[in-house]
């Protein structure tokens, strides 16, 4: 039980805690407002997450993709790699395009649906034999005679647009965004027809990133293709690519990302849908297939595997030199592009250091055929919100109103279950929720507020140790800040004990001594009577002039209160007998006390205000001890008793019963009893 008598300083300390109220309900509300304000804090970043947290909330996906798994069905894209394999034995890159256009017709003789090149070829291709004539006539005047050369072999552009038109194939490009005005021109290629279905409300312009400019192939090439689709990846703050663009913007025109322009081109669609509301993109949808998306149209890559794993890549000299079983491209999607690390088509992402351009574009394709998508819908930050919001008020609770080892248990606990709980929907559901803010607020919010109620708590104890220290004993301090039930310091009716004693004549004694002397008198006498009570595990309520007020079993109740009482009593008056005879021997004077012990009901507690708190006891049976102790002179006893308290220890003293006699307040007569000494059996 929290020791209430230091209620005045602790007052002044907590700066608004009620009168009223206790010791630790006061460290709860610190707590409870301590918390408001974290989590309040944590919902403002929640709700306007500034790049750092975004930062942060991309560790926490890293690492759940890392965990999924799940088996996957054979897929329907196939990558086929110019790797180092096929540049070692086919010569640097770039190839000349007629190897690219064989390329192309080899996949497509094999049953590709559709064939996207993640390449730009923003050039002619200079080692065309039309190319490298002028190019012999202009610098060193030598014609080169080409008159046995078929007219298709001249031009390698000439001859992989051909190739291309017969075939449903996707060529790259690249958009350039910035803040230099568009440039002169759209997109190249065949135009993509996008339907914007807006919510009820919606308005505003629609939050797709918009490029100032594209780099495109060069026009034949450009116009055989199906589409010229942009092979931009967006890597986030810290580099790595964790979502791809389904749809971007050129001015008024829109330009398919590779992956999408390969899905058009294989299922003969021309067209898609995007849905957005205010919050932004919620869908595109690509013939039946709807793609939940963030708000700016991008599509989370659902990392189950690691894409090279998912994809086993086809050397492309494999493929020139009829090496590849014909199955193996049927009915597929074939995306062409490159592995080795000099064509630096490198990307870091959350599985990979580095990982092939092409992969993450066969990533998105595979996703979308088999409709395994990763979501981070708008209404994600509300549920952040509130996991912020639940998580706060949780460990407010848990740090005001439990120990802290089990504040802390069950806050590890309940992190767990976060973390598992928000990894259970993203594997099953693929939702993604990034449970970091909830969990930073239990972590940092636990650690925070048990700090603060551990260095609240250290400052009570000290609080308490050092005013109860001169009041009570040792042993009882210790069992006030051992015990975490909260005291009702407003006041509350207790069965207890009362001491008084009273030093006899000590009117006429203090008039014949001076001031300094009668001071350093009384203190000799008193620390001696106080160190009694305190051994006893009493409690020094207050000095009334030359008398003292004791009482047992407030604060701490014990079964034996009103004997320990008696044996103070008695341990007084033994006391007394000493100092008497050292005072003799240094001229001082005797002294005498009469001592009176009342026992029943009072109301124990804080009495006073906000500015001056004392903890004492008042009742009737407070005024009946200091009638009692009046009588001792009159009926020349030194220790007298209530009928009350004898009824307590009558098995264990001697005494002689006095009375009846009238007690001021008293509407009956009533009996005391002097007390003697203690049975032998208590000596």
């Amino acid at each position: 039980m929290l020791l209430a008598g230091t209620r005045d300083r602790l007052v002044r300390l907590m700066r608004g805690a009620s009168a009223g109220g206790s010791v630790f309900a006061s460290t709860s509300r610190i707590v409870f407002i301590l918390g408001g304000l974290l989590t309040l804090s944590f919902l403002v970043f929640v709700v306007f997450p500034p790049s750092p947290l975004r930062a942060f909330e991309y560790v926490g996906y890293d690492e759940m993709v890392r965990f999924l798994s799940a088996p996957l069905p054979p897929p329907e894209v196939v990558v086929v790699d110019v790797d180092e394999q096929s540049l070692a034995a086919l010569g640097q890159w770039p190839w000349p395009r007629y190897r690219v256009a064989e390329l192309v017709e080899k996949a497509a003789a094999q049953g590709a649906r559709s064939v996207a090149l993640d390449f730009l070829f923003a050039e002619p291709d200079r080692i065309s034999l039309d190319a490298v004539s002028n190019l012999y006539l202009k610098d060193r005047g030598i014609r080169l005679d080409l008159g046995g050369v078929p007219a298709d072999a001249l031009n390698n552009d000439r001859l992989l647009a051909e190739t291309m038109a017969r075939h449903k194939v996707v060529l790259g490009a690249e958009l350039k965004f910035g803040e230099t005005p568009p440039a002169e021109g759209g997109a190249c290629g065949n135009p993509l027809s996008v339907v914007l279905r807006a919510y009820p409300g919606s308005e505003g312009a629609l939050p797709v990133p918009a490029a100032t400019a594209m780099l495109c192939p060069i026009s034949d090439l450009a116009n055989a293709a199906v589409f010229v689709a942009a092979t931009n990846t967006l890597p986030d703050r810290d580099g790595k690519l964790r979502r791809a663009p389904l749809v971007l913007q050129l001015g008024e025109e829109w330009v398919p990302s590779l992956p999408v322009g390969a899905l058009l081109a294989a299922s003969g669609e021309k067209q898609v849908v995007v849905e957005w509301s205010n919050a932004g993109v919620m869908e595109v949808r690509i013939g039946q297939t709807s793609i939940p998306t963030d708000s700016e149209g991008n599509m989370l890559f659902p990392f189950r595997v690691r894409p090279p794993d998912r994809f086993r890549h086809i050397s492309a000299v494999d493929l020139l030199e009829d090496r590849v079983d014909p199955e193996r491209l049927q009915g597929k999607i074939v995306l062409v592009g490159s592995s080795a690390s000099g064509l630096q088509d490198m990307h870091a992402t959350p599985v990979m250091r580095l990982c092939p351009g092409v992969d993450m574009h066969a990533l998105a394709v595979d996703a979308i055929l088999r409709e395994d998508f990763f979501s981070e819908p708008g209404w994600i930050r509300g549920v952040q919100a509130l996991t912020v919001l639940l998580s706060g008020l949780l460990v407010s609770a848990l740090v005001a109103w439990t120990r802290v080892t089990l504040s802390a248990l069950m806050t590890g606990g309940a992190v767990v279950a976060l973390l598992l709980g928000s990894w259970a929907v993203f594997d099953r559901w693929g939702v993604f929720w990034s449970p970091l803010p909830g969990v930073s607020m239990l972590v940092s919010g636990s650690s925070l507020l048990t700090l603060v109620r551990l260095r609240h708590e250290e400052k009570r104890r000290q609080l308490l140790r050092k005013s109860f220290s001169r009041y009570v004993s040792a042993e009882i301090v210790d069992q006030i800040l051992r015990s975490s039930r909260p005291v009702n310091v407003s006041g509350e009716r207790r069965m207890i004990t009362i001491l008084m004693s009273d030093i006899r004549g000590f009117t006429s004694m203090s008039e014949k001594m001076e001031p300094e002397d009668l001071v350093q008198f009384l203190n000799s006498y008193f620390a001696a009577m106080i160190d009694i009570i305190l051994e006893n595990e009493g409690t020094l309520d207050k000095f009334i002039g030359d008398a003292i007020l004791a009482l047992f079993g407030a604060p701490v109740p014990h079964q034996d209160d009103a004997l320990r009482a008696v044996k103070v009593a008695l341990a007084m008056q033994a006391k007394l007998r000493e100092l008497n005879e050292q005072w003799a021997h240094s001229g001082k004077p005797s002294l005498r006390i009469g001592i009176g012990i009342s026992t029943g009901e009072v109301v124990v507690g804080n009495i006073g205000s906000a500015r001056r708190l004392e903890y004492t006891a008042i009742g009737r049976h407070v005024n009946y001890s200091q009638r009692i102790e009046s009588l001792t002179k009159e009926l020349k006893a030194d220790i007298l008793v209530s009928e009350t308290t004898y009824e307590h220890v009558k098995d264990h003293v001697e005494a002689e019963k006095i009375g009846p006699l009238t007690l001021r307040g008293k509407d009956a007569p009533v009996c005391l009893f002097s007390i003697r000494g203690l049975r032998n059996d208590l000596h």
